[in-house]
């Protein structure tokens, strides 16, 4: 059974956010602002009821997951820390401040192109809570830091 440390070290895995602007060098350092996975402006106008959106929400608690509805406001839906503030505008331009146009080469580039890095966001955060959960068990004596297991 898990002491009450490792649960709280659980939970501060589970809410902790990896922050990274994920721009094409991956060498900005400025802080990553909540950028929109899809064209907030356009896309939420025509999902959202008085200003929210629907959306799946995982909830973790002591006693399991759980994926529940709920009403999110459509500023902070579809969301992710990916870009900071200058190049989510910078990159994003043509496609956030002009109607979308299925035609345009560069708008559909963009929106393939921010769904890749927001996958690519999910698995970094992902590699990032794996890795601190890992050393942990090292750090405990649980393995011993060469990728070999010793104790369940």
């Amino acid at each position: 059974m898990a002491s009450g440390s490792d649960r709280r070290r659980f939970f501060e895995l589970h809410n902790w956010r990896f922050g990274r602007c994920l721009e094409p060098t991956l060498t900005c350092g400025a802080k990553a602002i909540r950028a929109h996975s899809i064209q907030n402006a356009r896309v939420f106008d025509l999902l959202s009821v008085k200003g929210h959106v629907t959306m799946f929400k995982l909830n973790v608690a002591t006693d399991g997951p759980e994926v529940v509805l709920r009403r999110v406001g459509r500023h902070e839906a579809s969301t992710f820390p990916g870009f900071c503030a200058s190049h989510d505008t910078s990159i994003f331009k043509a496609l956030d401040t002009k109607p979308l146009n299925l035609e345009n080469p560069e708008q559909l580039f963009l929106l393939a192109y921010r769904s890749v890095c927001r996958e690519l966001h999910a698995t970094m955060e992902a590699a990032s809570k794996i890795q601190s959960a890992y050393l942990d068990r090292v750090d405990k004596g649980w393995d011993d830091g060469n990728g070999q297991h010793q104790l369940g």
